[in-house]
């Protein structure tokens, strides 16, 4: 063969084979393919199957054992509402059916919270029932969320100025909103001299909104704190009626009679009232300061040197303008409702939890203590301390005095039957690995491609290996343990270890 012929027939060599190379890289592609998609599959079975049957089976019964838990402590309130206000089961049901309508309002924390607030109403407030207690508790609930105050500190000061002013218990929360959003804690003792203050001002025939407005004005005119301002009002209270030549002296200097003023001022109502709005303005009609203060402190004692005048004239001018409170209580919680998107969500699900509530009290608790708890304790438990422990005991006796070799090959097979799911795992991963490493080859065209695809195959594939060193321990361990046991007649252990299984 000459030299033309020669490389004419190498050149026609080399295209043949790279036609055949083409083709091969064009299978290997499609296998490639096929492998790939297979790991990805194999991979993702048991997170689908985590996903799909196991969470949701968790989910329901999480839910269902909250809402037995849930019902079961609704019922534990319900027998302290009962005991704490001494009350037979009728009368506790009533309130505890109260408590339930205010929680689902969307009110409380939680129903025993609630039931706890219509304990406090009751035994601060009186014996409110139906709408009413519902109404009440609900206020005083808004006030100690909106202001911070405990909760049972709003009921006691509401139920004194219901007793001392004659009024319901819905007024008294309005008036203690109301001086609230006045800035009446502004020294953060509204609630206390709401309290201490009420019996003096209801005996000066003051009104529950006009103490109020004496408390607003004085805080407004400068009083350093509440509490000065009321004592102030209390000390003219106690000394004009008390006939002695200091006071007969301060009413004295303004052009009033001291007999005169006593009267009306234990007399009450509206004769009271204008007695104290009369020497005020007496007092500040005083032009020469020296003179004024010294009738200011007999009328008003010390009081009127910490509180000063100005802030003794701006409760005479308060009393006069009174402001309606009515309303002030459902009026903040509907302005709380409104920039909550959520409480409908929230009155929606306990609406439903209410509803399950019957049931669930009614039946699953039954089911649960009655039926399903007698053959926990008479039967499983039983059998567990009498049958099963023993034969678990028994059987690790057993186990120990079997031949190592035959020891080994069980712990191996438990290891390997452990190691069962991550396998699957693994062997995704390597068939996908494999997938992508063939897809490359296949579709490469160049051999650096080809070869960049392989090492992040490769490098896949050991990152997934170093991630599953458990299970490749176990892999070996049941190779060295099936090696030691042929080495050892397997023939001889099979028969023993058949024994042990049937024993």
């Amino acid at each position: 063969m000459s030299a033309g012929e020669l490389v004419v027939s190498i050149i026609g060599d080399m295209k043949e084979l790279s036609r055949v190379f083409s083709q091969v890289q064009t299978e290997v592609g499609k296998v490639g393919k096929q492998f790939e998609t297979m790991g990805k599959s194999l991979s993702s079975a048991g997170t689908s199957m985590a996903a799909g049957i196991t969470v949701p089976i968790l989910a329901i019964a999480g839910t269902g054992a909250l809402l037995v838990n849930w019902a079961n402590d609704v019922g534990k309130s319900q027998g302290q509402v009962k005991a704490s206000l001494g009350l037979t089961a009728e009368e506790a049901n009533k309130l505890t059916d109260a408590a339930m309508n205010v929680w689902k309002n969307g009110f409380g924390d939680s129903i025993d919270a609630v039931n706890q607030v219509i304990v406090s109403v009751r035994q601060n407030m009186g014996d409110l029932a139906g709408q009413e207690l519902e109404s009440v508790a609900s206020g005083a609930i808004t006030i100690s969320e909106l202001f911070g105050d405990d909760v049972n500190e709003v009921t006691a000061a509401a139920g004194v100025l219901m007793r001392n002013f004659g009024i319901d218990g819905q007024h008294a929360l309005d008036i203690i909103t109301t001086g609230y959003q006045q800035g009446g804690d502004f020294s953060k003792e509204l609630l206390d001299t709401l309290r201490e203050y009420a019996p003096q001002f209801q005996a000066m025939g003051v009104s529950a909104d006009e103490f109020l407005a004496i408390l607003i004005s004085g805080a407004e005119a400068g009083a350093w704190n509440l509490d000065k301002v009321a004592d102030a009002v209390k000390e003219f209270n106690i000394r004009a009626q008390d006939g002695s030549d200091l006071t007969i002296s301060g009413f004295a200097a303004i052009g009033l009679s001291a007999d005169e003023m006593s009267q009306k001022i234990a007399a009450g109502g509206d004769s009271a009232k204008e007695a104290f709005i009369a020497t005020v303005a007496g007092l500040m009609a005083i032009e020469d300061p020296v003179k004024r203060n010294i009738a200011g402190v007999a009328l008003f004692g010390t009081q009127w040197e910490d509180v000063k005048a100005q802030v003794i004239d701006a409760t005479a001018s308060g009393i006069q303008n009174v402001q309606d409170v009515a309303g002030a209580t459902d009026k903040a919680a509907k302005d709380v409702a409104d920039s909550n998107p959520m409480l409908a969500l929230t009155e929606a699900a306990r609406d439903l939890q209410a509803d399950l509530l019957p049931i669930i009290q009614g039946q699953i608790i039954p089911l649960i203590t009655q039926d399903l708890l007698p053959i926990l304790t008479g039967t499983l438990i039983p059998f567990i301390e009498n049958v099963a422990l023993p034969a678990i005991s028994a059987f690790v006796e057993g186990f120990a005095a079997l031949p190592e070799p035959v020891q080994l090959g069980a712990i191996a097979f438990t290891a390997f039957i452990t190691a069962l799911g991550p396998i699957l795992m693994l062997v995704g991963a390597v068939v996908s690995s494999i997938g992508t490493l063939a897809t490359a080859v296949g579709t490469g065209g160049v051999l650096a491609t080809a070869f960049a695809s392989a090492k992040l195959a490769i490098t896949g594939f050991l990152t997934t290996l170093s991630g599953l060193a458990l299970p490749i321990a176990a892999i070996i361990a049941v190779v060295a343990a099936l090696a030691l046991a042929w080495k050892n007649n397997w023939g001889d252990i099979q028969g023993k270890a058949k024994a042990v299984w049937d024993w």
